[in-house]
Order: C-alpha cells, then structure tokens, then sequence
C-alpha cells in the first residue's frame, strides 16, 4: 500500500484531531502495534504525523489521482481533502470544495472540523486562502456552523502559534464585525487579558483598538490608567507606547499623558526613556500639546538627542610598508 492510499485510508476511518509534519520517517517499531500497517505515517491515538521526506510523494500522487477524476467523482472529497491538508494553499483544490460544497456532496460542519484540523499545523495558519474559505462556509451557511467560542480560541491558538499572525486577526476582525454586535465589552476585556500576556505583539494591540473604536461605553480613564500601569510593568515595549498614541488622539485631555512621561524619564531605562520621549514629541507634532511652554518642548527634544547612540568609528590597521 502506498503512503498515499494509507493516508486516505487513516482520514477516511479514523477520527483526526491534529496534524503534525515530522522532520524524520519514525522506525516501524516506535509506532503502536495497531497502526504499524501505516508506515511510515505516524499514527497514535488522534494525532497524526506526516513525515516532511514523504511530502513531495504524497504531493504528486495527491495531484495525478485529482487529474484522473472525472467532476463528479466521490473521491473528489478524499483527494482535495489531503492536498489540502499538506498544502493549503492550493486554489484548485479549495475551489473543487466549494463546488462540492455547493452541490451538497460534504457537509459544511465537516467542512469547519477540516480547517480546524488544517490550523493544528502552525505554519497553516498563515494561509489566506484557508482563512477566507472559512469565512465563505460560514457566511453561505448564515452562520449556522459559527460557535463563537470555538472561533474566538482558534483565533488565540493561532495567534499563539504564529505570533503577529495578521490572517487570524483578519478573522478576528470579521468576527467582530458580523457576529459581535453584543459581545464588545466581553471582547474589550479578552482582548485586555490578552495583551496582557502578549505585551510585544503589534497585531493584538491593533485589533484592541477596533474594539475600543466601536464600544458604546468605553472608560478611557480607566484604559489609560491600565495602559500606565502596563508600560510601567513591562519597560521598554514600543507597542505599547504606539497604542498610547492611539489613546491620546481619542482623549478629551493630554495632560495624564504627560505625567507618565515625566516619572518615566526619571527612571533608568534608557530604552523606555527613548519612547517616553518620542511619545512626547509626537504629541507636539499632532497638536496635542496646546497651552504647553516651547521650552519644555525643546528639553523634550534636546533630552532624546542625548540618548542617541554615538556612532563607533572603526580604524583599519595599515600594513607596514616593507
């Protein structure tokens, strides 16, 4: 039996919950008694293993038994199933699911349970393709597949996985606009608890401020105070000092702002100093600083020009002239 006929026979009786590429072909005799017949496959309880060395066999025996199929071949499913699982984006193969999709030859909760084990794959996270056909069952079904929570925890899953990942965030986004008119301040206060533990990640921070740009009562004392107790625990974040701009462009007064900064540029970190400073001056810039002295502005400036880093100047030793 083929590693191509092993995998359809695994994914057609078996019920997988993750997908893993192995870097090696494991030895027959570290697998379970009962699924030693896959070989070189990997399969223990749920979790399946596909060895990166067999990949490009799989590729091409995937491909040439998709050709060979006529359009309304059962094993349509099958075949598209694992192209899809080795390699997401493939336009052929998803647009071939959503023709049997539309035809009703698979199911659409099926569908889901698919990308969901697609993403267990990390670097699948990163699949536009998978993404917005995900949002296309979805919107086809009126969402009747949708479990928010479920949704929500794959987002974070592949946040995590895939830090900065801008394709989960986009889902993110769209889940926010569709399905989330009534879910705000819960999603405010995720998203707070996330950051939290997230505290570099531009991404995150980002769609945070979608949230905050729709919610309908949001304290912003309250935020700008969370936000000064955070930039305080973890000095030396720009993420967090760009977030702050987002803060002040929406505030009624800068002057908190301010106060931050003074007790930030008495400290020693000279990084944290830095964006407490370049924080300050882009106040400057955007108008911000109404009513405040020109030359407090410019220690502003000269106290930044100070902590720029001198540049080395290397000398190349000459040789001896003989």
């Amino acid at each position: 039996m083929t590693v191509y006929h092993s995998l359809c026979a695994i994914l057609s009786n078996r019920p997988i919950t993750e997908l893993g590429l192995l870097p090696f072909i494991p030895q027959v005799d570290d697998l379970p008694n009962d699924t030693r017949s896959f070989h070189p496959l990997m399969l223990i309880d749920s979790n399946l293993g596909v060895p990166f060395p067999c990949l490009e066999e799989l590729l091409r025996d995937a491909h040439n038994h998709f050709h060979s199929l006529s359009s309304n071949d059962p094993e349509l499913d099958i075949v598209t199933r694992i192209m899809l699982l080795l390699k997401p984006d493939n336009y052929t193969a998803m647009n071939t699911r959503k023709r049997l999709l539309e035809k009703e030859s698979i199911l659409p909760d099926k569908e889901i349970q698919l990308l969901d084990l697609m993403f267990t794959v990390p670097k699948h996270t990163k699949s536009a393709i998978a993404w917005h056909h995900r949002q296309w069952v979805h919107n086809r079904t009126h969402k009747q597949y949708l479990n928010l929570d479920h949704e929500l925890a794959l987002c974070d899953m592949s946040a995590t996985r895939y830090p900065r990942n801008y394709f989960a965030w986009n889902h993110r986004h769209w889940l926010l606009e569709t399905v989330m008119q009534n879910d705000i301040e819960a999603e405010y206060d995720r998203m707070c608890s996330w950051a939290e533990k997230n505290v570099s990640d531009y991404s995150g921070l980002h769609h945070l401020e979608r949230v905050m740009d729709i919610h309908p009562a949001l304290d912003w004392q309250s935020h700008r105070l969370w936000l000064d107790d955070m930039i305080l625990r973890y000095p030396g974040h720009a993420s967090l000092w760009q977030h702050r701009r987002f803060c002040a462009l929406r505030s009624d007064s800068v002057a908190p702002y301010y106060d931050l900064v003074e007790r930030v540029i008495k400290a020693d970190d000279r990084h944290q100093k830095e964006l407490a400073l370049s924080f300050v001056l882009w106040l400057g810039v955007f108008g911000c600083n109404v009513g405040r002295e020109t030359s407090k502005e410019e220690a502003y400036a000269r106290q930044l020009k100070e902590l720029e880093p001198i540049p080395c100047i290397y000398t190349i030793p000459r040789k001896p002239i003989a």
